[in-house]
């Protein structure tokens, strides 16, 4: 009876040691989260020695990986493809939606040499905005709002390659009338994960929605995101 007695005194000890360790862990990680995230956002001398420090991270990441990694600072850009290589030309700054419907309005009159499938692109904090460039009534409204995520998977399938590629789309794409998943933005989803691959029009995307529906995409369809969910397109 002895020994059951200090048997449970000392397992009762040690839960509420650990117990009482994990309580003051969490009161130290949200406070000292909740004190950097005030002087981050209300003392410009940290903030820029934060964002100086991450944006030099960045740029030693990007010399040493051997795929592209995603731009640290917000930017907007056309993104296309010169037969199946990879190109894009952006702007680190973020610009008025009239700037960027003017912007669009001159690279779609003075470069013919765009495919059906360029893409648009805005990238901010918490946006990021995807559009086919050819549009005769392409407007950019950078106030849009979220939309629900539609996709459990997608994968990458080539008949010269093996094992598919599993592709994750950013958190950030999903907004309303956004355009994604079209040819341009695969190679460009390829382009900045580290896997091998083979890009040409042979690829096929099975993807899997949050309703456990399966389907197929091919080289000339893309998604129209929605309020509603999502509808598959073809630009041919």
């Amino acid at each position: 009876m002895y020994r059951m007695g200090l048997f449970d005194n000392v397992t009762s000890f040690a839960f509420n040691t650990m117990y009482t360790c994990v309580k003051i862990y969490n009161y130290c990680t949200i406070n000292v989260y909740s004190y950097c995230n005030y002087f981050y956002n209300n003392n410009s001398y940290v903030k820029y020695m934060v964002n100086g420090t991450n944006k030099c991270c960045h740029n030693i990441r990007c010399i040493m990986s051997s795929n592209k990694l995603e731009h640290f600072d917000s930017w907007y850009g056309i993104i296309y493809r010169d037969n199946y290589i990879y190109r894009e030309n952006v702007f680190f700054k973020e610009e008025s939606d009239e700037f960027y419907n003017n912007f669009i309005k001159s690279n779609t009159i003075t470069n013919s040499n765009y495919s059906i499938d360029t893409l648009f692109m805005i990238k901010t904090d918490n946006k990021w905005i995807s559009k086919l460039l050819l549009q005769d009534d392409l407007l950019i409204n950078s106030n849009v709002e979220k939309v629900k995520k539609c996709f459990l998977s997608i994968e990458y399938h080539h008949p010269k390659i093996g094992e598919p590629i599993e592709l994750e789309i950013n958190e950030n794409f999903y907004l309303n009338e956004n355009e994604i998943l079209s040819s341009v933005f695969v190679l460009r989803m390829l382009e900045y994960q580290s896997k091998p691959f083979l890009f040409d029009n042979d690829y096929t995307l099975k993807i899997m929605d949050n309703n456990v529906n399966m389907f197929d995409l091919k080289h000339n369809d893309f998604i129209y995101l929605k309020q509603s969910g999502y509808s598959i397109k073809n630009y041919e």
